[in-house]
């Protein structure tokens, strides 16, 4: 037997709709292999909500998930935690999975990808120095003292392995501990929110074998993920009155997928990154902000729920970049005016006038406005700090 194990807990509905659709995908395969070898558990502090699926409950309360969080209140920290509570506990071949996933093929498939030795991830992102810089700067080539005594060295090779699965061997139990050390390690000085991802793919990549899984398990942890938290919406209320089985059989139906913005504005979008000096990440807030337009029209609303979205994306996406070309600045990596052009485009360009304009963001709800009024106030006296110092 073999095991997939979810852990949800609180009250919000957009992650219990999440959990809810990643079991429908899984049963869905496995309602259709005459003897399925896997079982499905929930850790929950609410086993009220699960009581009516075919799931098996590994129920917990409040002061075992401030435990596992530990001294740092790391709330991450704690799929280390029940990963090894529960492989004590079972004795099984487990894979945890993040509940903003859902199977694109059978959960039987993982655990040809997992034995004495060999695990399983979902994917790669990346090497550390180049995709997490920030991590990088201070793991790198840092010698740490395991628990054994042993002096244990990042190298610069090191990657980040996304965590949405992760899939382990009960011989291989130590590892989790392993990994649970290094998390310590790193959180206390660093405070980055996804430390215990890298560490349990450090650790798994280099102690064992490691398998992927994005063939298996689609996880839209990223851009997408606001957009299909509004689609779920719709699935749940569409078939409300169907069994958990038939709606198992109707989750093939949904994908998450992101809404493509017209060929003349991708097109500029494109244009504006070959030949000028947009990044991709600013391109994608453009389309973004166009996005949230087309939407305010369709709908003669400016709050309407998809335009809203695409403006957060948006606002997520420019402090991306102003971050980034931050960050660059003060490393050297970009020049001040270099830095200077971006901001004052930010500030100037027609392209943000939908965000910018005084008149256009009253239109929005408060929360939202002061969120937009915030961004431009710091990109205002960060561009006149810079201008100061340059004299």
């Amino acid at each position: 037997m073999n095991m997939l194990l979810y852990l949800v807990y609180g009250g919000t509905d957009a992650y219990w709709r999440e959990l809810k659709f990643s079991v429908l995908s899984a049963v869905s395969f496995l309602n259709q292999e005459a003897n399925p070898d896997v079982k499905i558990v929930v850790a929950t502090d609410q086993p009220q909500m699960v009581a009516d699926w075919p799931v098996e409950v590994y129920p917990f309360d409040q002061s075992k998930l401030k435990d596992w969080a530990g001294s740092a209140n790391y709330f991450h920290r704690s799929k280390n935690r029940l990963l090894a509570e529960v492989v004590d506990h079972y004795q099984l071949p487990c894979a945890f999975i993040d509940t903003d996933t859902y199977f694109v093929a059978s959960p039987s498939l993982l655990f040809t990808r997992v034995a004495p030795g060999i695990s399983v991830m979902h994917l790669p992102e990346g090497l550390l120095v180049e995709k997490h810089k920030p991590l990088a700067d201070y793991a790198v080539g840092r010698e740490l003292v395991d628990p054994n005594g042993d002096t244990y060295v990042i190298q610069p090779d090191s990657i980040m392995v996304n965590s949405g699965v992760v899939g382990i061997h009960p011989d291989d139990r130590i590892l989790i501990d392993r990994a649970l050390w290094l998390i310590d390690e790193l959180y206390a000085p660093t405070q980055i929110f996804n430390v215990e991802q890298y560490a349990m793919g450090e650790v798994l990549r280099t102690c064992t074998e490691l398998n992927m899984s994005g063939d298996i398990v689609h996880h839209y942890w990223g851009f997408s993920r606001p957009f299909f938290h509004r689609e779920l919406v719709s699935f749940f209320d569409k078939h409300a009155d169907l069994s958990f089985e038939e709606q198992a059989e109707r989750s093939v139906e949904l994908r998450a997928q992101v809404p493509r913005n017209p060929l003349p504005q991708r097109m500029r979008a494109r244009v504006s990154r070959l030949f000028g000096s947009w990044s991709e990440v600013y391109a994608a807030a453009y389309l973004a902000v166009k996005s949230s337009e087309a939407c305010v029209q369709e709908a003669d609303n400016p709050n309407c729920e998809l335009a809203r979205i695409w403006r957060e994306q948006a606002l997520n996406l420019l402090k991306e970049e102003r971050e980034k070309a931050n960050i660059e600045f003060a490393e050297g990596r970009r020049r001040a005016r270099q830095l200077s052009r971006l901001l004052n485009h930010m500030l100037n360009a027609s392209v943000w006038q939908p965000v910018r304009n005084p008149d256009a963001l009253d239109r929005y709800e408060e929360e939202e406005r002061l969120s937009w009024d915030k961004f431009w106030a710091e990109t205002k006296g960060l561009l006149g700090r810079l201008e100061n110092a340059r004299g």
